[in-house]
């Protein structure tokens, strides 16, 4: 019986230690200093993204610096948050970052970020592959141009407008594939990237809402399908 139960525990220790969790760990080695948004890696399928964002902006109502940091497992698919984990600091807190990567240090730590990767099937790979920066709203393709258009809608409430972001294909025609509210002090919503899954059947696009002197761009991600759901619209 002891030596069936130290065969047992000998199996068990063996699936412990090739489990990707256990054995391969978290190396991503975080941002650069200057990123303000930063990918960490995609799932195989490529339908789950991992990034971060980071900010450091004065405080609208005090005389402090705000910094914060968030990590974002999304589904791109969908286009909703599978998990989140982020970190608020003030100028007067003694760990106060001055850089992304300073204020990494703090999630470098967490193992239940490791555990969360894990869970989501993320692979990390290096952002500078990943991510391309675009100029305007023109997204060349090896087959195809795209052309990625932000309507922003003026309303009367005092605390939020409703925005529209529209991508149309030169090859395919065109769709919407966001849409939702921004702060009214916002003053639009603007292309800063894309990034191609692993199979280059979808990207990601990088947006962010901008304008109000006193506040850092706001990152967001949407997913965006390659050749499904265009529609010609004869013009």
């Amino acid at each position: 019986m002891k030596k069936f139960s130290r065969m047992i525990g000998s199996i068990l220790l063996s699936v412990l230690l090739a489990s990707p969790c256990i054995s391969q760990g978290f190396h991503y080695d975080g941002p650069e200093d200057n990123k303000w948004f930063f990918a960490i890696g995609w799932s195989k399928d490529g339908k789950r993204l991992a990034y971060g964002r980071y900010k450091n902006e004065q405080s609208p109502v005090s005389d402090e610096r705000i910094c914060n940091m968030s990590v974002v497992i999304q589904d791109i698919v969908k286009d909703s948050t599978l998990w989140v984990n982020a970190k608020d600091w003030s100028s007067s807190d003694s760990d106060f970052p001055q850089s992304a990567k300073q204020a990494w240090l703090y999630f470098d730590n967490l193992s239940h970020i490791n555990e969360e990767v894990w869970r989501h099937g993320i692979e990390v790979v290096s952002p500078d592959a990943m991510i391309n920066e675009v100029s305007g709203n023109t997204i060349y393709l090896e087959n195809d141009l795209l052309t990625v258009d932000t309507k922003v809608f003026e309303n009367d409430n005092e605390y939020f407008k409703k925005f529209e972001v529209r991508v149309t294909s030169k090859n395919l025609g065109e769709k919407v594939i966001t849409s939702g509210e921004i702060p009214h002090y916002r003053e639009g919503i603007t292309l800063e990237g894309y990034m191609f899954n692993p199979d280059k059947s979808r990207m990601a696009l990088i947006l962010s809402e901008v304008g109000g002197a006193e506040y850092d761009p706001q990152y967001f991600i949407v997913g965006c399908h390659l050749r499904a759901g265009f529609i010609m619209t004869g013009k």
